[in-house]
């Protein structure tokens, strides 16, 4: 699976001279965590998201965690960082060093980087524009319904003697595109066949084959 099949698009986006405020009512209303921001030929300039907006270093706090911040609020005390941001644009709270997914990325490579890297969302960007955003969201829900498909697929394949012979023993279960295959074949040639039958669908990503041949006595 690719990064086409998994995102969201178009992207919602913000310019780079939006004030706080609007960018504060975009993530609320669209129940997002962060904006590409783009210039007017929809180029990537940078990402701001609700970190920049609430720990921004240019408020001179540094970094600092939600509690504290709800902290101050409920110690009533005058927060300066909120009348600071209020001035302050898309392009002066963005991260502009923005890491990219395209179009043809493989998921599982973006799953990776972004378990790897604190990003929890990509602008996906072709030609230097920004079509599209990867989120974790979307990561998971792509996996999850692809992985219950492949389950049924591999149980409908097992169950069926015209494809596969001596395997009714066997149980698969799949994550993210991994198959796990336990229990019980008769036939070392059934076994391979069943694992060419397998590795050969479509959204297989690897095969863990923990199956146990135990030839006939008889």
């Amino acid at each position: 699976m690719k990064v086409r099949d998994a995102m969201t698009a178009p992207a919602i986006t913000i310019g780079p001279d939006a004030p706080y405020r609007a960018i504060v009512h975009s993530l609320l209303s669209h129940d997002i965590s962060g904006l590409p921001v783009v210039d007017l030929q929809n180029r990537l300039l940078g990402i701001v998201t609700e970190a920049d907006l609430i720990a921004a270093d240019a408020y001179g706090h540094g970094r600092r965690r939600v509690l504290g911040l709800v902290d101050d609020v409920v110690a009533g005390q005058q927060i300066e960082w909120i009348v600071a941001a209020s001035e302050m644009t898309a392009a002066e709270l963005m991260t502009p060093e923005t890491v990219v997914a395209d179009l043809d990325d493989d998921l599982a490579s973006i799953a990776r980087l972004m378990l790897e890297t604190p990003c929890k969302r990509l602008p996906v960007v072709r030609d230097g524009r920004v079509v599209g955003i990867i989120s974790r969201h979307d990561l998971l829900r792509r996996f999850d319904r692809a992985d219950r498909e492949l389950s049924l697929d591999i149980a409908n394949l097992l169950a069926d003697p015209a494809q596969i012979t001596g395997a009714g023993a066997v149980r698969a279960t799949v994550s993210n595109g991994v198959v796990t295959l336990t229990g019980t074949v008769t036939d070392i040639e059934a076994e391979q066949s069943m694992e060419d039958a397998i590795i050969e669908i479509d959204g297989v990503a690897d095969l863990d084959d923990r199956v146990v041949v135990r030839m006939d006595s008889a």
